[in-house]
């Protein structure tokens, strides 16, 4: 399987870099990194629109340039362990590759990202996990539900907080076996991962679910989100822009769903609802 790899530029670089990465997750691109100023924006060669892609960056506001390349699946891990470095969330956990030395104190999550979304250097990752982190008593000792789950980071934070029975789904089948080498490279085993979109949940219940998707899916199925989702439940949501806000809300409010917290960063937000 072959890749092609988007290094783009950005001056300045924030607001613009998180606008970019945005814009390519809705164009099938599946998985982003930063370093130096640069956004690195990965596609498998077979989804890529070259057409679609130069008009949405060529449309961005701001002093923009970029080069592409073909990489080889056997490549990436060398790619990514050149641009991956440990973050930090509000002393409370700590994201590293499976190289990084451990930092005693906090939460230790190993996470080998691949070709999947979702190693807490984004805002939206970083957000959901610092809800967590908030509502962890919510959330110890509860069913949990991690939908689109990416890398599982989140399932994986969940269980290491204390979450005793977590679903993983996610549709894409990279992310699916990703999910599994995290789960297992966590020591973690209240994680069990499905390949699926909404309708796996089929009818079962939970008391939190996490979606940190982007703003039309959500949009979509919420509904399945509230129909598995037990009274007094919680549901954490991200992917979308502070200007969604209210988008977002206008569904949660059909669903009597009831905003008890709101995060922002750069121009990304996530909420917290309760049924």
């Amino acid at each position: 399987m072959s890749w092609i790899e988007y290094k783009i530029t950005l001056k300045p670089f924030s607001p613009f870099n998180e606008i970019v990465v945005a814009l390519l997750a809705e164009e099938n691109f599946e998985s982003f990194t930063e370093q130096d100023e640069n956004v690195f924006a990965y596609i498998r060669k077979e989804n890529i629109n070259k057409e679609n892609v130069d008009q949405i960056l060529s449309n961005i506001d701001c002093e923009i340039s970029y080069t592409t390349q073909e990489i080889e699946e056997q490549n990436w891990n060398k790619i990514w362990e050149e641009q991956f470095e440990p973050i930090e969330v509000e002393n409370f956990c700590r994201i590293r590759a499976p190289f990084h030395t451990v930092k005693h104190g906090l939460i230790d999550i190993v996470i080998e990202p691949k070709m999947s979304f979702g190693t807490g250097h984004h805002s939206t990752t970083y957000m959901m996990l610092k809800a967590m982190h908030d509502y962890g008593d919510r959330i110890n000792g509860r069913k949990l539900l991690d939908m689109g789950c990416g890398t599982a980071i989140l399932a994986i934070a969940a269980e290491k907080i204390g979450a005793k029975n977590i679903l993983a789904i996610d549709n894409d089948q990279w992310a699916y076996e990703n999910s599994v080498e995290n789960i297992a490279k966590n020591n973690c085993s209240l994680i069990e991962v499905k390949l699926g979109d909404a309708s796996t949940i089929n009818g079962q219940n939970f008391d939190i679910v996490l979606a940190n998707i982007n703003r039309n899916i959500l949009s979509n199925d919420l509904v399945f989100y509230k129909e598995g989702l037990n009274k007094n439940g919680l549901i954490f949501l991200s992917g979308f822009f502070t200007t969604d806000v209210a988008q977002i809300i206008e569904v949660t409010n059909q669903l009597n769903l009831k905003l008890i917290s709101q995060y922002s960063n750069e121009s990304w937000a996530c909420l917290v609802l309760e049924s």
